[in-house]
């Protein structure tokens, strides 16, 4: 039996998350297509999340 704190799980899947849209970014760099700007707070922007009311 093990025990973790949430806060573990919480942390761990947002690193996990960062870890994929890296690769995923590396991979098309690696084959020539450009990327756009994968972190969250141009998703966020793109997604229309966070404008001034």
């Amino acid at each position: 039996m093990y025990r973790y704190p949430t806060r573990f799980f919480l942390v761990h899947a947002a690193a996990h998350g960062v870890e994929h849209r890296a690769e995923v970014k590396l991979n098309l760099a690696h084959i020539g297509v450009d990327t756009p700007d994968m972190d969250g707070w141009a998703y966020g922007e793109a997604t229309g999340y966070g404008a001034e009311v």
